[in-house]
C-alpha cells in the first residue's frame, strides 16, 4: 500500500483545541464530571507523534503512526487517526496500482467530485495525487494542493443542449485548453463524427489547433479509437488524444495497455471500503517510569496487533531495492543484515531476508509535544516520493498479476512476547 493522509492528520492535531463551550456542554449533559470538564477546557494536543513519511510503501499489519503521551489525549484522537490514514491510503494505493499498469499513461482522478460529503472531497483527490495520479477533476484540490486539473464533459451536458453537435461546440468554446469531449457510448461512431464537425467549426473560428482529447468508454475503446483517428485525419485535423473512462481495476488498465490502443490517459474513480482496514491499538502503558506492553485479545478475533513500543526497519539489497521489513521492540538490538530473519504473523513461519545489504528505520519524528517538527511537504513532493518508492520495488512485488508477497513481520523476541500476552 502507499501511505497517505499523514500531513492532513498532523495539521489537524496541531490545530486541535477543546473550546470552553464544548467542555461546558459535555458537563451539562452529564457526559463528563466537573473535574474532567475543567481538565478539558482549553486543552490542546500535546503528544509525540512518529509516522512513516507520506508517500512511502507500507505493509498490512505494520505500524505507520505512533502516538505517545497522556492516555486520554491519545484515545481522544483515535477516530481522527484512523479516518485520516485509512481512506487516504486506500485511494493512494488503488491509484498507485493503476499507475504501474498504465505504463506511462496518465491517471486522471475523477471520484472526488462525486463524493457525497462536504470537506473531504479535496483530500480524496489529494490522496490520489500522492498515489501517482497525474491530474484531478476537482478544481479546489487543484488550487489547494497544486495539482493539474482536467475538465471532463459531464454526462448530462449533451442533454442540456439542442443536439449533440451544438453541445460539443459549446464545450469546446468553454474549455479552450486541453478540452476532453465525451463520446456517447450508445453510438460511438456517430458521436465521433459530431465531435469532428464541432472541431472543424472551432478551427474556422480561429481557435487553437491543439489536438482534442476524446473520452471513450472502456467497453468501446478497441473499436472506436481507430475510427476516431481515421475520421480526424480525413477532416484534416490532428490525431485526437485518447482518454478511457469506466476503468474499475488495475487489471483493466493493464489489459487495455496491451491491446495496442494509443491511450494517453485513464479516468479512474477509487473506491473506499466502508469498513476501515486500519486499526488504532493501545500497545504500551507507562507505569512507575517503566513501559508495560499491552495486547488486545478477544474471543471473536484472538490476538490483535503487536504489543509494545516498536521500531520498524526496512532492509535493502545492494541496489537499493527493498527486500523486507522487520518490526523490532524499541529496546531490542537491531537485526543485522547478515542474519535478517522475521516471523510472519499470518503464517507463523520464520522467513530469512535474501540479499539484505543495508537497513534503515521507516518511522520518523513528526510531532513533539503536539508541535510539528518538520516543515509541511507539498503534495507534489509526496507524489514524487510515492513514484520513487513504487519504482524501487522489485518487479515481482509490483507486477499487476499475482505479485509475490513482500516479506514483513516481527523479530522472534517480539513474536514470543505476543504469544505470551495472548496466553498461547
Amino acid at each position: 500500500s502507499v501511505l497517505a493522509g499523514i500531513e492532513p492528520l498532523v495539521d489537524a492535531l496541531e490545530r486541535f483545541r477543546i473550546k470552553s463551550e464544548e467542555a461546558t456542554y459535555l458537563k451539562e449533559i452529564g457526559a463528563v464530571s466537573p473535574e474532567l470538564a475543567r481538565k478539558l477546557d482549553g486543552a490542546r494536543f500535546t503528544c509525540d507523534v512518529d509516522a512513516v513519511p507520506e508517500g512511502s510503501v507500507v505493509c498490512p499489519g505494520q505500524p505507520v503512526v505512533s502516538i505517545e503521551g497522556p492516555f486520554w489525549q491519545a484515545q481522544l484522537v483515535a477516530a481522527w487517526v484512523v479516518s485520516s490514514v485509512d481512506a487516504a491510503t486506500q485511494v493512494a494505493s488503488q491509484v498507485a496500482r493503476c499507475v504501474i499498469a498504465a505504463e506511462g499513461a496518465e491517471i486522471i482522478e475523477s471520484g472526488s467530485t462525486l463524493l457525497g460529503r462536504l470537506g473531504g472531497n479535496a483530500l480524496h483527490a489529494r490522496a490520489a495525487y500522492v498515489g501517482g495520479a497525474g491530474a484531478t477533476t476537482h478544481a479546489l484540490a487543484g488550487r489547494r494542493y497544486g495539482m493539474p486539473v482536467r475538465a471532463l464533459q459531464p454526462e448530462s451536458f449533451v442533454l442540456a443542449a439542442h443536439d449533440e453537435q451544438s453541445a460539443f461546440e459549446a464545450w469546446l468554446r468553454a474549455i479552450p485548453e486541453q478540452p476532453i469531449v465525451r463520446v456517447d457510448v450508445r453510438d460511438a461512431a456517430a458521436g465521433i463524427d459530431k465531435i469532428v464537425a464541432a472541431a472543424r467549426a472551432r478551427a474556422t473560428a480561429s481557435w487553437s489547433d491543439a489536438p482534442i482529447a476524446i473520452e471513450i468508454a472502456a467497453s468501446e475503446i478497441l473499436d472506436a479509437w481507430s475510427f476516431a483517428y481515421e475520421r480526424f485525419a480525413k477532416a484534416g485535423l490532428k490525431e485526437p488524444v485518447i482518454v478511457v473512462s469506466g476503468i474499475e481495476t488495475p487489471e483493466q488498465v493493464s489489459d487495455l495497455r496491451r491491446s495496442g490502443a494509443p491511450i494517453a490517459a485513464f479516468v479512474f474513480s477509487p473506491r473506499i471500503e466502508s469498513t476501515p482496514s486500519a486499526r488504532y491499538d493501545l500497545v504500551a502503558i507507562e507505569q512507575d517510569g517503566q513501559w508495560s506492553p499491552r495486547l488486545h485479545v478477544s474471543l471473536a478475533h484472538g490476538a490483535r496487533g503487536v504489543p509494545g513500543r516498536k521500531v520498524v526497519l526496512r532492509y535493502f539489497d545492494a541496489d537499493g531495492h527493498p527486500v523486507g521489513d522487520i518490526t523490532h521492540g524499541a529496546n531490542e538490538r537491531h537485526t543485522s543484515v547478515r542474519d535478517a530473519r522475521l516471523v510472519d504473523l499470518r503464517s507463523g513461519q520464520v522467513v530469512k531476508l535474501r540479499d539484505a545489504a543495508s537497513s534503515a528505520p521507516i518511522l520518523r519524528n513528526v510531532m513533539r509535544a503536539g508541535k510539528r517538527v518538520q516543515a509541511l511537504e507539498p503534495a507534489r513532493e509526496l507524489r514524487e516520493r510515492s513514484l520513487r518508492a513504487v519504482q524501487s520495488l522489485l518487479p515481482k512485488h509490483k507486477r499487476a498479476t499475482a505479485p509475490a508477497r513482500y516479506p514483513s513481520g516481527v523479530t522472534p523476541a517480539l513474536a514470543a512476547l505476543r504469544r505470551e500476552l495472548a496466553g498461547a
